[in-house]
């Protein structure tokens, strides 16, 4: 039970609310708050690794400046 559930109902107890007003109370309450997150969400997905085409002279990847070069700018074949 969460800290301020607990001062909320020793208080209705100290100002001897009924307990089924003291319920009606806390359901209130519970229904004006925002679902808590679910426990068993799925991980999310991560997308899957962008393939690069290799150089054919060192079979780095073809990329510059963040880019994959076109193949028509790749370096002629030796």
């Amino acid at each position: 039970m969460t800290i301020l559930r607990e001062r909320m109902l020793a208080d209705m107890q100290l100002r001897g609310l009924a307990p089924k007003t003291q319920e009606a109370y806390l359901r209130a309450i519970r229904q004006q708050l925002p679902a808590p997150p679910p426990t068993n969400a799925p991980e999310p997905k991560t997308p899957a690794p962008l393939w690069l085409p290799p150089c054919p002279r060192c079979g780095q990847p073809m990329v510059k400046g963040g880019r994959i070069w076109p193949r028509s700018r790749w370096p002629p074949l030796p």
